[in-house]
């Protein structure tokens, strides 16, 4: 796995890919977890390599924040949206 796992506070944890300059984050909630941005890959493999080094399954991410539509940012969270049923969240302008 390429992703480095940044932990920013005891429930929040930043993904930071090498290959481009775009990061997501998990934050750990109540009920499970909320991710912003998922990262450019189409089948979201980063982020979940990153959940699985976490030891977290992907069903307990229970939303998906976008910042904004670019690729670098949302691309996976259609995938992550049909194979896990997690809501993805966006601005109504994107």
């Amino acid at each position: 796995m390429n992703t480095q796992i940044i932990p920013v506070t005891g429930n929040v944890w930043c993904f930071q890919r090498p290959s481009y300059f775009a990061c997501s984050y998990l934050i750990s909630v109540q009920d499970g977890f909320v991710a912003i941005d998922v990262g450019m890959d189409s089948y979201a493999r980063d982020f979940l390599a990153g959940l699985g080094a976490l030891g977290i399954a992907p069903d307990r991410v229970r939303a998906i924040l976008l910042t904004h539509w670019h690729n670098d940012h949302s691309a996976g969270a259609a995938f992550q949206q049909r194979e896990f049923g997690v809501r993805v969240y966006d601005a109504a302008a994107d």
